[in-house]
């Protein structure tokens, strides 16, 4: 009893109520602290998911920079690419021009010769070839290789048969292939003329080489003048006169026919008496510059002869006939028909050929072709082996 009276007492005591005061202050001040210790738990939280919302923005940055740092090298990639085509066109554009001035200057020099030949024309065409010619001073020199085909193995018999009605003396068989067919052509047609040789170039599995078998026989040939004579054409008997007599009179190079093909059908029928109004059909223009081609020997070796870089079909009668002009030799075009003895004739044309033939245009003029013809071997050998027939010509 006295003990609560007490308490009751102290109570009232400004002590007591000091402390009381103070309590409630502590306790004001605890919630404060722990209202402030909430907040910073919650900015401590949102810090926490404000940077890992910055790394992800930071790693999609890295991310974006990386893919603009490729794309801006691949712009200066594709630049420099364009600018190297760029650069590759202009090249091609500058060597095109070249071409075209070359080609431009051929056909000038071309429509020259043109113009002489023509005055010429007029001139021979005046005259009569009714006499024989010189057959002691030409060989007829006939590139070969032998096919599967029966229709071109006619072709020959009939040709070289032909030959020997004409008058010709000399004939040169020049083959380039992997085997020979020497005793073939000699057992059946050396009888035929009062020289007759044989040649086999090894091919080595090469493509025929028309030019290197021609090389070859002019080479081993010993008369002035020669004629490139493909196993398969002909030519009517007063225009090889007239040719022989072209040559005589300084002619560098004549055709037998002037760019006309007539075909040869029926060649039974022809051969039974030579008779060129037998078994043909219509005549054909062409652009054909082979088949049959007069040469005086010097002038054929002096353009640089056949161009051995050819090999395969297309492109090397035409690449000859250019150069020939280029060299300005005197050359001449009969006013006829090249009879043609039919076959099937698969044109597999090599595009390293059409090169050649651009080549050759790139010739500004004659003194820049010989420069560049008398540097190929075979023109070298063939100028050593002619010293010794000069005193034949």
């Amino acid at each position: 009893m006295i003990k609560n009276l007490i308490r009751k007492q102290i109570k009232k005591t400004d002590i007591v109520k000091g402390l009381e005061e103070e309590k409630k202050e502590l306790t004001n001040k605890v919630n404060q602290l722990q209202i402030e210790n909430n907040n910073f738990k919650s900015q401590v939280n949102n810090f926490l998911e404000s940077r890992e919302t910055i790394k992800i923005e930071i790693a999609d940055l890295i991310r974006q920079n990386k893919n603009l740092n490729d794309r801006v090298m691949n712009f200066f990639k594709s630049r420099e690419a364009v600018q190297k085509e760029i650069a590759q066109i202009k090249t091609e554009n500058k060597a095109l021009k070249n071409k075209l001035k070359s080609f431009n200057n051929y056909k000038t020099e071309n429509e020259l010769l043109i113009v002489e030949n023509d005055s010429l024309k007029k001139y021979i065409q005046l005259q009569k070839f009714d006499t024989d010619g010189d057959f002691s001073k030409l060989t007829i020199i006939i590139p070969y290789r032998k096919t599967d085909n029966s229709d071109r193995q006619m072709n020959e018999d009939i040709t070289l048969r032909y030959l020997k009605t004409v008058g010709v003396q000399n004939i040169i068989v020049s083959e380039h292939s992997d085997g020979s067919n020497r005793k073939f052509f000699m057992d059946n047609y050396a009888h035929l003329f009062k020289s007759f040789e044989f040649i086999h170039i090894n091919a080595n599995g090469q493509l025929f080489n028309k030019a290197k078998a021609i090389n070859s026989a002019v080479i081993q040939s010993k008369t002035p003048y020669i004629t490139i004579h493909d196993l398969d054409c002909l030519a009517k008997k007063k225009n090889i006169n007239m040719a022989l007599v072209l040559l005589e009179i300084g002619f560098d190079v004549v055709h037998p026919f002037d760019k006309y093909i007539t075909e040869i059908v029926d060649k039974e029928k022809f051969r039974k008496s030579y008779d060129f109004k037998s078994g043909i059909l219509p005549e054909v223009r062409t652009k054909a510059d082979g088949g049959i081609v007069f040469f005086n020997k010097c002038s054929f070796i002096s353009m640089g002869m056949a161009n051995e870089y050819f090999s395969g079909w297309g492109g090397e009668d035409n690449e000859m006939v250019i150069r020939a002009d280029i060299c300005r030799l005197k050359r001449y075009r009969i006013d006829d028909t090249l009879y043609h003895l039919y076959h099937h004739r698969p044109k597999k044309r090599i595009k390293n050929n059409w090169d050649q033939i651009e080549k050759t245009l790139q010739y500004s003029n004659k003194l820049h072709c010989q420069n560049d013809v008398n540097k190929w071997p075979w023109v070298i050998e063939a100028k050593k082996s002619i010293i010794g027939t000069l005193n034949n010509f």
